[in-house]
């Protein structure tokens, strides 16, 4: 009974037109005539599970544990001739340090897409080294704000801990409780929760993707399900006010800074390019900080585009772009929600400054308001200083009463008897 209830369809869309951001198909090739400054987004390649849903899971897979296969490899190499595609003798042949920076997370799956991504877009342009050595820079994932979404924020933790409380949670919970229930046995979990689910889906994905054999008990019409609670879960993240200013909220603002950079001059002449190789989630948060919604996850080898354009009279507009289809040509331009088109960088930054972090440290809990430290240290001091006073006085007052009462305290009593007779 409960393998023909998995076998049912789904009736209910992912998320509701309403939710869904407009876009429109547009060429490759891109309009480098009024171009001026990119970013690109981009998810790494085919990778193993991130997580194991068994300990003998990890026979079946050489790499180890969430790392970049050959696969997944080569499709950012094919990404990386798709960019070249685009942007052509915009960018030089030749690697130029002052045009292009790369920027990784630091995970080894999003170091070496970027390396196998840039050998696709910077072919070997001379006999003897057959590649241009191009640098990939990363941070340590306690620091990087922008590209680790699990980077440790008490403020945006608690929120997505009420995410997993919402109605929508419970309505989604609803939506595939045969689901949650079947898992649950099949995994001896006896709480099945939502934020689980994208294990089973990680682990099931993988597997299909390299043609490793399934359990008897799963099949095509099964994980169809899953890829829908996966796709209609993964919609819980970052689509409240406080997750898009903490977690999506920091990349955005780089980018805003760098685009007005670029715009001032500070950036210099040469500056055109910056890559970030990163994961699903950093793309789902940028987006949802947009305002842009849509029906499928990030996909492997996928990038997100955010270009900036000078028009002839100095107007920048911003164009925002998604190829969310491994190794297909297929690119989209989404509207951008509150930013009538064009959308002009300085309508930009009106729009969505309200999710630039003020001071990001302070905002996730990490950190004290520096007055009111100074009120709490000066307030304890104070109250340290009149303790210390009032247990002095006690003291000295103490002190004197016991000398009054042994009688060691009358000075007219002499310490030595005198014979007045002599």
């Amino acid at each position: 009974m409960l393998h023909i209830l998995l076998l049912i369809p789904s009736l209910l869309n992912h998320a509701t037109s309403s939710e869904v951001a407009p876009s429109v198909a547009v060429p490759l090739l891109a309009d480098t005539s009024t171009l001026e400054y990119v970013h690109t987004i981009w998810r790494h390649g085919d990778r193993t599970p991130a997580e194991f849903l068994e300990p003998d899971d990890l026979k079946k897979w050489k790499e180890g544990i969430g790392e970049l296969t050959e696969e997944g490899a080569a499709q950012q190499y094919r990404l990386g001739q798709w960019l070249r595609k685009r942007y052509g003798a915009w960018l030089d042949e030749k690697f130029n340090r002052n045009t292009i920076y790369i920027r990784s997370s630091d995970y080894n799956r999003t170091l070496m897409s970027a390396q196998a991504n840039m050998a696709g877009l910077f072919p070997p342009i001379a006999e003897g080294l057959m590649w241009q050595p191009i640098p990939v820079h990363t941070r340590p994932k306690p620091m990087d704000k922008e590209l680790y979404e699990e980077v440790k924020c008490p403020t945006a933790e608690a929120e997505m801990n009420a995410q997993w409380k919402s109605k929508k949670a419970d309505a989604i919970r609803q939506k595939f409780a045969n689901e949650l229930k079947f898992f649950s046995e099949k995994f001896s979990l006896p709480n099945m929760e939502l934020k689980a689910t994208w294990r089973i889906f990680d682990n099931f994905f993988c597997e299909k993707q390299h043609n490793i054999s399934w359990p008897v008990w799963m099949n095509s019409s099964i994980f169809e399900r899953v890829d829908q609670l996966y796709n209609e879960v993964s919609q819980l993240e970052f689509h409240t006010e406080t997750l898009r200013r903490l977690r999506g909220g920091t990349l955005l603002e780089e980018i805003f800074h760098r685009f007005s950079d670029k715009a001032n001059g500070s950036l210099g002449n040469e500056a055109k390019f910056y890559a970030y190789s990163a994961h699903d989630s950093t793309i789902a948060a940028l987006l949802a900080t947009l305002g842009i919604f849509y029906d499928i996850y990030p996909k492997y080898a996928t990038c997100l585009l955010i270009e900036m354009h000078k028009l002839q009279n100095q107007t920048r507009v911003i164009r925002v772009l998604h190829k969310n289809e491994t190794d297909i040509d297929r690119l989209i331009e989404y509207s951008i929600p509150g930013c009538h088109a064009p959308c002009t960088l300085e309508g930009l930054g009106n729009d969505l400054s309200r999710y630039f972090p003020d001071d990001w440290e302070l905002e996730c809990g990490l950190r004290w308001n520096m007055d009111f430290a100074y009120f709490v240290i000066s307030s304890s001091l104070l109250i340290i200083t009149i303790c210390s006073c009032t247990m002095l006085l006690l003291e000295k007052y103490k002190k004197k009463h016991i000398l009054k009462f042994t009688g060691l305290g009358d000075d007219t009593v002499p310490m030595l008897a005198i014979d007045e007779s002599d």
